[in-house]
């Protein structure tokens, strides 16, 4: 096995990301109308029970599935130290994405922290 990725399996690796990051953003959306998990134990099992009926969760698990379904595709066609740095880019796009999604405010030090992150799968990339 190659370890430059095909074009395939950078397709399949970047349908991981998009399905990763969109998925966080309807749990996100999900959990917001469901509201916060109870802390009796014994209220949990019927809050999940509920949580499997909300839309946004259903939609959650969905685009779950399909990222894990793409990510085992990408993994049939380059090696996992060429395909997982890449997985660094769920963190890029959900944290950019953020302001403009939910209107939360992104410090500077965790702008820092994303660069960090794109220099380090930049780097991962290099031969």
């Amino acid at each position: 096995m190659s370890t430059k990725p095909t074009p395939l399996a950078l397709l399949f690796i970047a349908i991981t990301i998009l399905f990763t990051v969109v998925g966080q953003f309807f749990v996100k959306r999900g959990m917001m109308e469901l509201g916060s998990s109870p802390t009796q134990l014994l209220l949990l099992p019927k809050f999940i029970f509920r949580s499997f009926f909300n839309i946004y969760i259903i939609i959650w698990l969905v685009c779950g599935l399909t990222a894990a379904v793409a990510w085992a595709m990408a993994l049939s066609r380059c090696p996992l130290n060429v395909a997982f740095p890449f997985t660094g880019l769920t963190l890029v796009l959900g944290i950019a994405i953020t302001p403009m999604a939910l209107g939360e405010i992104v410090p500077w030090t965790r702008w820092f922290g994303v660069a960090i992150v794109c220099i380090g799968i930049w780097v991962s990339t290099l031969r």
